[in-house]
């Protein structure tokens, strides 16, 4: 059979293409038919590895074939194959039409169920390790998908007869806001000189770029922010990479946050039928809170007041498996030493008996003094972060009230002070505030607080 094909290579390889073209077509049609009757014979006696070592030889002399032809080539070809084709079909019989549609049929279902598997196969272990993965890694690959996504959609244009995408034309024009309409085709860094990082801001001593705005960092001194203390150990050796195991926490470090966040995170999420290949939300996202004791299983801030510490880590990794459970251990314990509102939730709750419980709340409030007192008063640290209020008791709206056993969730406002640091607990592990409507600007000369002028926004250009 080898020896068969390399002659029928040599014969059609003697003939020029000017006698292919010459012959009739009584005479091509009797030199297929021969052609046809000689393979029909050679592949009935071929065993399994001679028709799949034939497969794979085809294939790989139509790929270097294809790869060497020009655009003129390929089309002639294509333009080749539809007329014989269109001539061999025209001299079918009834009976070979149907017997070639029904070969057709059977190796479409055929191709159909190979497919099906397949990705029947690929949805089990797509599902498999979305199974295993936690919401915040899960949120990363979905970012990931909705890039990609988005650059594949982008309009490509017709360009010397192929589809090129000119990205080289595309420059950036329309600087101011354009951080809202990406375009991953436009090369910023090659439109970007914000010249070189060597200026020193002269009242927070911030490094700026040369062509920066002024009153980017601190508005020129009427913003004091407090100065971010170290973390304590084991973080800090976890972050600088001097602990044993911080190669793996920096690795996961999110779903180590959210095994110790004492907030949940919500949003109104987009669904737009049933495959979604990307987390989309409307309008914003939002932290939720729940009571402080459980109903059911201890979820967020609950799990700091069951009374076992092991416990306590085993259900973290009940909830984000994949954790270290040593790691989970040391770092709950460092917030139940360093934390104020884990410290001041317990001492709350111990200060009321368990029969009371239900004739209290637990406030946190939104300002660090409360309405209409003096603002000097309050502007040192606290320890005891949690008031313990009784239920009638009124609190402003913005405040944080927390019953001992509700089903409710509580959403907070963006502009508590706790709103990042309740639910961002190994970034702000000692509950250090954020922004609240309790920042004062200061006096840029002395650095004294001005009470008559609070800081109700942050002023930036947006790029």
């Amino acid at each position: 059979m080898s020896a068969d094909r390399t002659q029928h290579k040599i014969t059609r390889s003697l003939e020029t293409h000017e006698e292919r073209v010459s012959q009739t077509h009584e005479e091509r049609v009797s030199r297929l038919s021969a052609d046809r009757i000689r393979h029909e014979t050679s592949r009935s006696i071929e065993t399994h590895e001679e028709r799949v070592s034939r497969l794979s030889a085809d294939r790989t002399q139509h790929e270097i074939t294809r790869s060497l032809e020009t655009h003129e080539e390929r089309v002639s070809r294509l333009s080749a194959d539809r007329i014989r084709h269109e001539i061999s079909r025209s001299v079918e019989t009834h009976e070979e039409r149907d017997l070639r549609l029904s070969a057709s049929r059977i190796r479409y279902c055929d191709r159909q169920e190979i497919n099906a598997h397949h990705q029947e196969e690929e949805r089990s272990r797509v599902q498999e390790l979305r199974q295993s993965q936690h919401s915040d890694i899960r949120m990363v690959h979905l970012e990931e998908d909705r890039m990609r996504h988005v650059v594949l959609r982008l309009p490509v244009r017709d360009d010397d007869a192929s589809m090129v995408c000119d990205s080289e034309d595309l420059q950036w024009t329309e600087i101011e806001k354009s951080a809202f309409y990406y375009d991953p085709l436009i090369k910023y860094a090659d439109n970007t000189n914000l010249g070189s990082r060597n200026k020193r801001c002269a009242h927070c001593r911030a490094l700026k770029w040369d062509r920066e705005p002024k009153g980017m960092c601190c508005s020129s001194g009427k913003v004091n922010l407090e100065r971010i203390q170290e973390p304590p150990e084991p973080l800090k050796g976890l972050l600088n990479g001097e602990h044993p195991q911080s190669k793996h926490f920096l690795s996961n470090i999110r779903a180590y946050n959210s095994a110790c966040q004492m907030t949940s995170f919500g949003a109104n999420q987009i669904i737009e039928g049933a495959f979604k290949p990307t987390f989309k939300i409307q309008v914003q996202v939002y932290h939720l809170i729940g009571s402080l004791l459980p109903t059911d299983v201890p979820r967020f801030l609950q799990i700091y007041f069951v009374d076992n510490y092991q416990e306590q880590a085993n259900i973290r990794q009940q909830h984000i498996p994949n954790l270290d459970s040593g790691l989970v251990s040391i770092l709950q314990n460092m917030l139940h030493n360093v934390n104020p509102f884990v410290n001041s939730f317990k001492a709350a709750l111990e200060s009321v008996s368990d029969d009371e419980c239900s004739n209290y709340k637990f406030v946190i409030t939104a300002d660090k003094r409360p309405i209409g007192s003096h603002p000097g008063r309050y502007n040192a640290p606290t320890t005891n972060e949690v008031a313990v209020l009784l239920v009638d008791q009124d609190c402003d709206r913005r405040d944080i009230v927390i019953c001992t056993h509700d089903d409710r969730l509580q959403r907070i406002s963006e502009t508590h002070r706790a709103y990042d640091s309740l639910q961002y607990p190994l970034m702000f592990c000692r509950g250090e505030d954020g922004y609240n409507f309790g920042v004062y600007n200061v006096d840029p000369r002395t650095g004294a607080p001005n009470f008559n002028k609070k800081l109700l926004q942050c002023s930036s250009t947006v790029f």
